[in-house]
């Protein structure tokens, strides 16, 4: 399965500041852009999302997470990754 490492971080201070110093250690331009994400229940240990953004097709995501609570620790998951062509009939209402 591949995997990735999520890090979140908080911001003190002049946002831009911090893109100029972090350019040099990006593959491009940062970018913006808005995810849904939709999480369901997962009999298994793992985690299921659906992530519908614009301009891209939607996901289903499997992954595997440990649980880790606070934010000044990276997170390492694995993943697979499926294309769905009908997100929203995956949802209940």
């Amino acid at each position: 399965m591949p995997r990735n490492v999520g890090i979140k971080a908080c911001i003190d201070g002049d946002i831009n500041d911090l893109i100029e110093r972090i350019r040099p250690l990006a593959y491009g331009s940062p970018r913006h852009f808005t995810q849904n994400d939709t999480f369901f229940n997962c009999p298994s240990d793992g985690r299921l999302k659906l992530r519908i953004e614009q301009n891209s097709p939607a996901q289903l995501i499997y992954y595997e997470r440990n649980n880790v609570s606070s934010l000044s620790i990276s997170k390492l998951s694995s993943y697979l990754i499926a294309l769905v062509s009908h997100p929203n009939e995956l949802k209940v209402s």
